[in-house]
């Protein structure tokens, strides 16, 4: 079980350095080293549940999707500003 773990985190440092060394993305460094942070403690939590309580299965869940979701809003487009946002008149 010990291995996954390592195998795992081998995986997100790996994935980290491929998407910081991509010239045509640009990320928002700290809120995607947050969201790694954020996911990696959500990850803990279910992995040790007894820190907060008997349960926290449900708090890790929602830890780690948090965590998910600031990694995917790091992203930024370099095609995409301010100024050609189209939104939708209603």
């Amino acid at each position: 079980m010990v291995i996954l773990y390592i195998i795992i985190f081998l995986g997100i440092i790996f994935l980290a350095i491929f998407l910081f060394r991509r010239p045509r993305i640009t990320i928002n460094k700290p809120l995607f080293t947050l969201g790694i942070l954020i996911a990696l403690i959500g990850a803990f939590l279910m992995w040790n549940g007894s820190i907060l309580g008997e349960n926290t299965t449900g708090i890790a869940t929602v830890i780690g999707i948090i965590g998910i979701g600031l990694i995917a809003m790091s992203r930024i487009s370099k095609n995409t500003s301010k100024s050609n946002i189209n939104f939708i008149n209603l």
